[in-house]
């Protein structure tokens, strides 16, 4: 086949299947592939007639300077780990994106070049500047000319958007953990913990399942980890589900244009979810009668606080209050008490050195036996071993 030419060993299924999508690519975009090694060796390649680079290097004209070029691409694309769009000495547009095999770095794919410009003159004035006998190789300059397109800002945008769509699936796959339910209990603790490390590693894995038990089909991915993550609050009771940077996280996931952006939102929410900022619950509902229960419980949390002394603060019976609370936050009154509390405890065992009897009694906990339960239950190790551990890491990343 015409362009399609495998060097070396290319025996794993999933490099077969990337291949054949790199190569459909090719064709039907119009724009050469080609996979380089770390050494800067062509692997594969597919269309690599319609390479303007190639006549320069043919002739010896800017080798040199083209090679660093392209090396310095690839050596960028490679330590961000994402794809990465840069235009080489002739002005043409190239995209880089790090490949994987076997979860371990295989390559650079490069897509390109591409020539873009507003029209035709104005995007080959840059190559006939850089090839100064140009007339001496006129005809075939021309032909490769004629077989590339000139290429608008937002057909280019759709190319770079295709081209890596295909990359990161790939990458997904050869990334896939063997099961996520771990990775499930690991995202809950780590959320309890506030470990944004462990929290964010722990999306990763679900989404990458996410993507692999949807078949790649973005409208599919969207709703399921929608639905997942609107549960976390529930599940951790965390106050995140009332502020408006939450909400505003969740809309940029159902309306995310890529695979790639949903990805990198699932990463954004997790940070936002273990974020030590003290941020009070912003309700949105139309309860007046909830909204100043709230703000009532994060002045007071620390004081002997009862169900029946806030429905009198707000002139409404004990059972209706408690009914249109759990209504209105999925939450008890008494869960969303405690999560104010322990919140609040957290805050202490990071910052001072107060006994766990005088954190448990500035946090409005009965008693220290009582607030260390209650700790436990929720963040799955005592109020004790949580400061060590923080304090720990602390020292960790001081060091670093």
């Amino acid at each position: 086949m015409t362009g399609y030419r495998p060097q070396g060993n290319h025996n794993d299924i999933r490099e077969q299947r990337l291949l054949r999508e790199m190569k459909a690519f090719a064709y039907t975009a119009n724009v050469p592939v080609t996979l380089y090694d770390n050494n800067m060796n062509i692997l594969w390649e597919c269309r690599p007639e319609l390479k303007i680079c190639t006549m320069f290097l043919a002739h010896d004209i800017r080798n040199n300077q083209c090679n660093e070029n392209l090396k310095d691409a690839i050596a960028t694309a490679e330590s961000l780990n994402e794809p990465y769009v840069f235009m080489c000495a002739s002005r043409l547009t190239q995209i880089a994106y790090p490949v994987k095999i076997e979860n371990s770095l295989k390559g650079t794919m490069i897509a390109g070049p591409i020539i873009m410009g507003k029209n035709r003159e104005n995007a080959l004035k840059h190559i006939f500047e850089n090839l100064p006998d140009y007339r001496t190789h006129i005809n075939e300059l021309l032909e490769i000319i004629e077989a590339n397109p000139i290429r608008t800002t937002l057909e280019v945008s759709c190319i770079y958007e295709v081209f890596c769509d295909c990359i990161f699936a790939h990458n997904l796959m050869e990334n896939s953990q063997p099961s996520g339910d771990a990775a499930i209990d690991d995202l809950l603790q780590s959320l309890q913990k506030r470990d944004l490390s462990s929290a964010v590693a722990a999306m990763d894995i679900i989404f990458q399942h996410a993507y692999i038990a949807n078949g790649g089909k973005l409208n599919l991915i969207k709703v399921y980890l929608s639905d997942y993550i609107a549960s976390l609050p529930k599940q951790t009771l965390q106050n995140y589900v009332f502020t408006e940077g939450y909400e505003t996280l969740l809309s940029e996931l159902k309306g995310a244009a890529t695979a790639e952006k949903v990805h990198d939102i699932c990463r954004k929410i997790a940070a936002f979810m273990t974020d030590d900022d003290d941020r009070h619950p912003q309700y949105k509902g139309s309860s007046h009668v909830i909204e100043e229960t709230i703000l009532y419980l994060e002045e007071h949390y620390a004081d002997d606080i009862e169900l029946k002394g806030i429905a009198d603060q707000v002139h409404v019976n004990t059972s209706y209050l408690s009914s249109l609370f759990k209504k209105e936050t999925s939450m008890t009154f008494s869960q969303y008490l405690n999560m104010i509390r322990l919140n609040q405890s957290v805050k202490l065992l990071k910052t001072t050195d107060l006994p766990l009897e005088q954190v448990a009694k500035r946090c409005g906990f009965a008693s220290q036996s009582y607030y260390i339960r209650a700790f436990k239950l929720h963040y799955k190790e005592t109020p004790g071993k949580y400061r060590r551990d923080f304090k720990d890491k602390s020292k960790r990343e001081r060091l670093l």
